[in-house]
């Protein structure tokens, strides 16, 4: 086994489990994920307990359009995607992909997924935390784009005469309006 720090982008599709119940004792965790050559590796990172929309765990969907060399905005139509399932149902069983899974393409396959109550806008949380939330994710994105642009071309290439519609995803952490950068 080896520890990394961060996922690979080419893992982030693999299997994983928790190595804990819903409610973690420890500030963090380790994850074992089935490798493509079938070794584990180990994903250590801080835990994170997810904020809750009508008992369901959810990610923010951003979309960032990046102009030239480097003009960026962030559509403030942000997508608040709801797992299926409640999470306190069955946040202790990994395999529960309807509780732990926001993604759209997986919560169509279950019975009940209903996207106009799954797919709702951000003011649908209130228009204060909205708020509060949209220029937290705006800070992330432009420190993440700042950093990315210092690490010069051969990490981030931009041209002058294009533009580039990104898709960022973000997990809010429970009590704070506090959003993370999600892989």
């Amino acid at each position: 086994t080896r520890m990394v720090a961060v996922l690979a982008p080419m893992l982030a599709a693999t299997a994983w489990r928790f190595s804990s119940k819903c409610c973690w004792p420890v500030e963090w965790a380790k994850h074992e994920l089935a490798s493509p050559e079938g070794s584990a590796l180990y994903v250590l990172q801080r835990n994170v307990q997810p904020w809750l929309h009508r008992g369901r765990k959810f990610h923010l969907r951003v979309l960032l359009l990046c102009v030239g060399d480097l003009t960026a905005y962030v559509n403030r139509d942000v997508r608040v995607l709801l797992a299926s399932g409640r999470y306190t149902d069955g946040c202790g069983e990994s395999d529960r992909l309807d509780v732990h899974v926001t993604n759209i393409g997986v919560n169509k396959a279950v019975a009940d997924y209903s996207e106009t109550e799954q797919n709702i806008s951000l003011q649908e949380l209130g228009e204060e935390l909205a708020t509060k939330i949209f220029g937290e994710l705006s800070d992330v994105l432009a420190k993440t784009l700042t950093a990315l642009r210092a690490a010069g071309r051969r990490q981030f290439f931009t041209l002058p005469n294009c533009w580039e519609l990104f898709g960022a995803d973000f997990l809010v952490e429970a009590g704070t309006a506090r959003a993370m950068l999600r892989r």
